[in-house]
């Protein structure tokens, strides 16, 4: 049996800790998380054993298989995946799935990427390093989920289509087939793109319009 720990307590850890109790991934054993609170001992009845520098310690003594970053921002959960290698090198990051996503056998899914409920990966599709796939989201053929990159709920991507490093396609948004957005660049909820977006942008609106510039790690949840 697969032994996983996950990172966080938050609203997307019980998200992660859920697809992987409903999946193959195997068993969580642990949570570790560095902001919870002090009365916090369980996250869906999973113990909370410490901070981050508890990953070391559980890794080396091989009481976990495997680690998951359930943070849902996307810049602290990179970070978060930088310090925790800085700690333990050999770290290794799992996948997990929930059972009822749609994932097609040429696609392609990064160590410590999450695909949610209902979510569906298509052909020949590439699923970043911790990346994130939302509950129902929608990442068709041949289209690139980059690394550290979401899609919110319901997010719907057409073929052939490009989301940059750590940025963010929100709720229930659309993405026209082909299309590139950069990297770290926020699409807001319900937007619909219909051209390209560059690096370091905020936009919304249907069809979709840049509002501001935005520097990697500002937070947008």
């Amino acid at each position: 049996m697969h032994r996983l720990m996950v990172i966080g307590a938050s609203g997307h850890a019980r998200c992660v800790i859920d697809a992987a109790r409903a999946g193959s991934t195997g068993e969580v054993v642990a949570v570790a998380d560095d902001d919870v609170v002090p009365t916090a001992r369980e996250v869906l009845g999973v113990p909370v054993v410490g901070g981050s520098d508890s990953v070391g310690e559980w890794w080396s003594e091989g009481r976990i298989d495997g680690v998951v970053v359930g943070i849902g921002d996307n810049d602290t959960r990179m970070v978060v995946v930088e310090r925790l290698l800085a700690i333990e090198p050999s770290l290794r990051f799992s996948t997990v799935a929930h059972p009822t996503a749609s994932i097609a056998a040429s696609a392609r899914l990064g160590d410590g990427a999450v695909v949610l409920a209902g979510a569906s990966v298509g052909p020949q599709a590439s699923v970043g390093a911790h990346a994130l796939l939302g509950a129902q989201a929608n990442l068709d053929h041949d289209t690139v989920l980059s690394e550290g990159a979401s899609l919110g709920p319901g997010a719907l991507i057409g073929g052939a289509a490009r989301i940059g490093c750590a940025s963010v396609v929100g709720i229930g948004a659309v993405v026209r087939h082909g299309l590139t957005i950069g990297n770290h660049s926020v699409l807001g909820a319900g937007a619909v793109l219909t051209r390209d977006l560059p690096d370091g942008v905020v936009a919304w609106g249907a069809p979709a319009r840049i509002q501001r510039s935005r520097e990697p790690g500002e937070r947008y949840l």
